[in-house]
């Protein structure tokens, strides 16, 4: 499963072509993440993004807003550790409940509060986490051989190193930064599909 999480800050060149031409090449999930705008332009882009994303069919989560995904009906949500923990009882309305989680602690918090999916991270060296240290390889399969739910993983990840990503056992990726900054998204996206349906097909569950 490819999961692509946006950032305009990122993003080079116009932003709604860079995120359509991203939503044509269907990955399996959107998350607009956008944390640096307030609530009243999220809801503005939101309107425009789920547009898109309805037309070609691909899922969309909106990220932190719980109310903006409950006024737009989306059928995901994502949230940072610290907002699922304080609302994860309001969010029957959503069918995809997803979690950022920097832990196995929070991931064990998460499994038990029934939630969907985690992404987990970062796990490589990260221009937007620069002062950070990557959790790396061995926490992610730490995690993976810990939680019974989808397990994505995110930070840092690229074609060159998305295979030894997806040798941990995780169920897919979340990728950020090399599809924001990307000059041809939509040909990287259906690259990544491809190296994530070749290992699908050769690992089987």
């Amino acid at each position: 499963m490819l999961i692509i999480v946006t950032s305009k800050d990122l993003v080079k060149n116009d932003y709604l072509t860079q995120i359509k031409e991203i939503i044509k090449a269907k990955p399996s999930k959107i998350i607009l993440r956008e944390k640096q705008l307030n609530k009243s332009e999220y809801f503005n882009l939101s309107k425009k993004i789920i547009s898109v994303s309805n037309k070609y069919d691909v899922d969309l989560a909106i990220h932190n807003h719980i109310d903006i995904g409950k006024f737009f009906n989306t059928n995901s949500i994502h949230l940072p550790f610290n907002k699922f923990n304080e609302n994860k009882d309001d969010l029957h309305e959503f069918d995809n409940v997803g979690v950022s989680v920097h832990s196995l602690e929070e991931a064990k918090i998460v499994e038990d509060s029934y939630a969907d999916y985690i992404i987990v991270g970062h796990i490589f060296q990260t221009q937007t986490k620069k002062k950070l240290v990557p959790k790396g390889l061995k926490f992610l399969k730490e995690v993976k051989n810990h939680i019974n739910i989808p397990i994505y993983a995110i930070g840092g990840i690229n074609l060159k190193t998305v295979d030894s990503v997806l040798k941990t056992g995780v169920n897919g990726v979340a990728i950020m930064s090399d599809l924001m900054e990307s000059n041809n998204p939509y040909e990287k996206v259906i690259e990544y599909k491809k190296i994530l349906n070749n290992y699908k097909k050769q690992n089987p569950e």
